[in-house]
């Protein structure tokens, strides 16, 4: 009797051990399995505003589509937005369009989705001046369109459109004061 007790304690020993493992296995392939998503564009179309294509169109062209600038910088040409303290930005090199700064507001009905289902997750998230409030600006080089938005409420401030380019000229050319690191705000900042 004693050795058909132990037998049986083995048995349901050996199954919970069995149980144990597979268990770790299986959760073990659920986490390699929810790995970052890898940041490809969906899309390799060269993004646009108001079929206004960044190194492309010329400061006529634009002044054509979006009307009279409101300011006479002939190097930044200054729009009407959605909003009531914030222009759209047309930046002209050499008489073409090579950076628009679009302002969107609540008003506005564009959300990160919008840009996401398109062109898929950014190549590099930036950090800058509105990063402590949760905006970072996420890039997509190669098809010349960045955001500076919120990721947890889809919220957009700006969408910036450029000619396709690298990373690093990206940096370079367009986000001077962005960060490729997360910089924690300073007991000065709450002064």
């Amino acid at each position: 009797m004693d050795k058909v007790l132990k037998n049986k304690k083995l048995v349901l020993f050996g199954l919970l051990i069995t149980l144990s493992i597979i268990s770790l296995l299986f959760i073990f392939g659920q986490v390699s399995n929810n790995k970052a998503p890898t940041p490809t564009p969906r899309n390799s179309t060269q993004a646009n505003y108001n079929s206004i294509v960044p190194g492309v169109s010329t400061k006529e062209e634009a002044i054509k589509k979006l009307g009279k600038p409101l300011n006479t910088d002939p190097n930044l040409l200054n729009f009407k937005s959605s909003s009531t303290n914030r222009n759209n930005q047309v930046v002209i090199n050499q008489d073409k369009v090579s950076l628009i700064k679009e302002v969107v507001t609540l008003k506005d009905t564009k959300t990160v989705a919008d840009i996401t289902n398109v062109y898929g997750v950014a190549q590099k998230v930036l950090y800058g001046p509105d990063a402590d409030a949760g905006f970072y600006l996420f890039v997509y080089p190669s098809n010349g369109i960045a955001y500076l938005g919120h990721p947890e409420s889809g919220l957009l401030l700006e969408i910036w459109y450029f000619p396709p380019t690298d990373l690093s000229s990206f940096e370079e050319n367009y986000a001077k004061g962005y960060s490729e690191t997360f910089q924690e705000p300073g007991p000065e900042s709450f002064n």
